[in-house]
């Protein structure tokens, strides 16, 4: 996840299209695991699930 990046989309959108009205996420994460039991692969997962809350955040 690059913070960065997600900042310096949000900053076309909004030169090129102007402020969005709506943002849609769509991620979810549900699994009953402990973070301590997710594997490396599990914890990537939630990590790019968790990017949209970058863009939501970032609007």
């Amino acid at each position: 996840m690059d913070p960065k990046a997600v900042k310096d989309v949000v900053d076309r959108v909004k030169a090129e299209v102007g402020h969005p009205t709506i943002i849609s996420n769509k991620a979810g994460v549900v699994d009953g695991k402990s973070i301590i039991d997710l594997s490396l692969s599990e914890i990537q997962w939630y990590v790019t699930a968790f990017h949209d809350h970058w863009v939501l955040f970032t609007f």
